[in-house]
Formats: structure tokens, C-alpha cells, sequence
């Protein structure tokens, strides 16, 4: 029928609750339907196919192929799949795997890149870039002022920087690295390979017990810990333990090799060869003892010889002479000949005796 300017194919149905349906076909002057082909639910327009082909559902105007306003469903199966051809896909797999979009080429069996709002690309190999058509790693954001949020309901963190990294809660920098590895725990210009300020929270060491920091696998000098079972600051210094506390922060042990003379912790504490030293002059034992890994000694003074002789830690400190480090001229002193306390000031610089080496 012709009515009012539209073409119309009237579906009536008469049956209770029954819907009235209609096919138009309208022209530059009818309307809201205008030139194109309408299929409408009683007087609501349902799909419009356009003049120049594209397809509406919930719009009368179609502006691409596929113009659809409101809601969409897809399902299919990998039967469904077409052979051929490149394009976007969406599908629904199944319970486990769920929906996913895609784009893929099926002539060739390739995954294509993809984006999403214009800045976000989803690359062929699955890498994400944000600002970027070229992202090198599975999340990559490029940019002028570039950060990265994650938030919850009670605060967010950000992550941003280019040339240096910072890492701020709430927009208050918290940790900051230089691209010359300097790190920066609240200061945003580490002057040093660690850089903290603070005046609300302090440095705490790792703690652990004595039997703990005696089980670290190869401790390097200059580690440092708190050790609970003496409730005192322990750091590791020419390859032993030394114990900082109120008794004079000397030596608590000595390296294979030593043996420690004195009152662990004391100021007096020291490290002495457990055995002697091989028979040099006095420059070469002298040497020797510098040349000690993996701590530099020096040549036990008279005094150190005669406190470790008397303690009868180390062993065969009498029965020979051995080299002190004193010097009287061009002459040496040796000690022990017979007890602690037996010593020769005679002996010229090139005789050959044994030594023994300390350290604190």
C-alpha cells in the first residue's frame, strides 16, 4: 500500500497480543525514514537498511555498515569461523574460555594488531602500548608526562618519569631511582648509591641470631646486622664479625687462620696468628702479614706477642724466636725463646726468624 509517501508492506496480527508489523520503503520527503527501508514494530522503527547500504538496529540512520543502538549478543562456535579473509572478530567460545575480540587474518592464520580508542594498541605478538604503535614489552606506555595509577578505594600510587624513575602515594613521592642507579627513599635527588631522609622513621637492619649470622653464606665486608642474641650492631670487617656496642666495639671472632686475644667486644680485642708465621727477615715478615687475605695485618707489636703468648691461645709461641715489630736502629727484637717474657734486641733486619701477624 501506498500511505503517505512510504511503500508499506502491513503484517496484522489479529491474535491476542498480537503485534502489527511493517516493511517501508520511504522517500526524501517521508519523514524520519526518508530515502530507505524500514522494518517497524507497530509506528517504532526496529532496522533500517540505508540508500547507500548500511544497516541500522535502534537507529533510522545508519552511519557505517553496522549501526547499532543499544545492546549486542554474539555467539558462536569455531565451526561458525569464517576460511578467509582479515577483520575484526568477536566471538564466544564457550563457559571456560568466554568472549574474546580479535583481530586476525585467516587467510593466513596471523593475528593482526589492533586498536582500541585510537592511542591503545594491542600489537600481533600481545604486547600493549599506550602511546605507542611499537610496544616493546607486553605493557609499554610512551609519552610526555607519562604515569601509571593503581588505585583502590581508600588511596592510588603513581609511577612516573622518563630519564629517572619516582614512584609517589596520594601524590607524594615515596622512592626514587636516578638514571645513575643513585636510589632515593623520601628524597627525589639521592646524592649517593642510597639515599634516605627522615625525621619520623629510622634504618632498621636485618636482625638475626648470633647462629644465624654465623650460617650467611660468603659475607662480604662491610655487611652489616643487629644481632638479637647479644642485642648488639654486628658488621663484618677483613672477614670477621665485629661487634659495635658500649664495651668498645672491638673484635667478637677472627677468620681462619687467627685466633682472637682478649675480651670479645673489647676495645683490646685483637687477632693473632694461630700458628707461625713461615721464617722470613724482618721486611719479609713484614710484608707477609700485609699481604694476608683475606684481612691486611701488620707485624705483632712486643706488647700484642707477649698478651697472646701469656694467654696460651695460639700455639708454639715459645721454644724460638719469632719477630716483633719493634725496631731499635738497625736492629730488630724477637721474643720467645724459651718463655713470654724472653726477648733479644740483637738480631740484625736480614736474620731469618718467624712472626706472627695481628689485626683488630
Amino acid at each position: 500500500s501506498l500511505n503517505g509517501g512510504l511503500a508499506q508492506l502491513l503484517l496484522n496480527n489479529t491474535g491476542a497480543g498480537g503485534t502489527n508489523w511493517s516493511v517501508s520503503a520511504g522517500t526524501t520527503t517521508t519523514g524520519v525514514l526518508g530515502p530507505n527501508l524500514g522494518i517497524a514494530e507497530a509506528s517504532s522503527y526496529r532496522m533500517v537498511i540505508a540508500q547507500g547500504g548500511n544497516v541500522g538496529i535502534g537507529t533510522t540512520s545508519p552511519q557505517v555498515h553496522l549501526d547499532v543502538n543499544g545492546r549486542g549478543r554474539f555467539i558462536s562456535s569455531p565451526a561458525d569461523y569464517p576460511t578467509g579473509g582479515k577483520g575484526v572478530e568477536i566471538q564466544y567460545i564457550d563457559d571456560t574460555l568466554g568472549g574474546r575480540i580479535l583481530a586476525y587474518d585467516r587467510t593466513g592464520s596471523s593475528y593482526l594488531p589492533m586498536y582500541l580508542n585510537g592511542s591503545m594498541l594491542l600489537s600481533a605478538a600481545g604486547n600493549v602500548g599506550i602511546g605507542t604503535t611499537a610496544p616493546a614489552q607486553k605493557l609499554h606506555l610512551y609519552g610526555t608526562g607519562t604515569t601509571l595509577r593503581i588505585e583502590d578505594p581508600n588511596s592510588y600510587w603513581d609511577i612516573w618519569g622518563g630519564d629517572n624513575l619516582f614512584f609517589g602515594r596520594a601524590g607524594v613521592n615515596r622512592l626514587t631511582v636516578l638514571a645513575n642507579g643513585n636510589v632515593g627513599i623520601g628524597t627525589m635527588s639521592p646524592a649517593g648509591a642510597l639515599d634516605i631522609s627522615s625525621t619520623s622513621g629510622a634504618l632498621i637492619p636485618p636482625r638475626m641470631t648470633t647462629a644465624q649470622r654465623d650460617a650467611l653464606v660468603s659475607p662480604q665486608n662491610g655487611s652489616v646486622i643487629y644481632n638479637t642474641t647479644t642485642t648488639k650492631m654486628n658488621f663484618r670487617e677483613n672477614g670477621a664479625w665485629v661487634e659495635v656496642g658500649s664495651s668498645g666495639g672491638g673484635r667478637t671472632s677472627c677468620p681462619s687462620g687467627f685466633t682472637l686475644i682478649g675480651t670479645s667486644g673489647s676495645a683490646e680485642a685483637f687477632c693473632i696468628s694461630t700458628s707461625e708465621e713461615t721464617s722470613a727477615n724482618w721486611l719479609g715478615a713484614t710484608t707477609a702479614c700485609y699481604n694476608k687475605s683475606p684481612t691486611r695485618a701488620r707485624l705483632c707489636s712486643a706488647s700484642e706477642w707477649a698478651m697472646a703468648c701469656v694467654s696460651g691461645a695460639p700455639t708454639g709461641m715459645t721454644g724460638n724466636w719469632e719477630w716483633v715489630a719493634d725496631l731499635l736502629g738497625n736492629t730488630g727484637q724477637v721474643m720467645g725463646n724459651s718463655v713470654c717474657d724472653s726477648f733479644n734486641n740483637g738480631p740484625t733486619v736480614n736474620s731469618l726468624y718467624g712472626s706472627r701477624c695481628c689485626f683488630r
